[in-house]
């Protein structure tokens, strides 16, 4: 899930920005994960307030099955980089 969300936050915004994990909300692990297993991560930006600068993603997790294993919200801040 960070890796997408990494993903995410290089190829958007501003440079005079850093965005910053503020965490995930609601996470459920729904079925178990086994070694071997391939899972797919949906990562889908639901939500951006400018007002407070962060986005809310919705995140879903798929097994090579196509049942969902894992759901979640991220929280992404995005703070002013300190000009120094």
């Amino acid at each position: 899930m960070s890796n997408t969300s990494t993903q995410i936050v290089a190829q958007s915004r501003d440079a005079d920005e850093t965005a910053v994990s503020a965490g995930y909300d609601r996470i459920r692990f729904l079925k178990p994960v086994f070694l071997g297993d391939t899972v797919t991560v949906r990562y889908e930006v639901a939500e951006i307030q400018p007002d407070r600068n962060r986005s809310i993603s919705d995140i879903q997790v798929t097994n090579q099955d196509g049942e969902l294993v894992a759901v979640a919200r991220h929280i992404l801040q995005w703070v002013p980089n300190d000009a120094t």
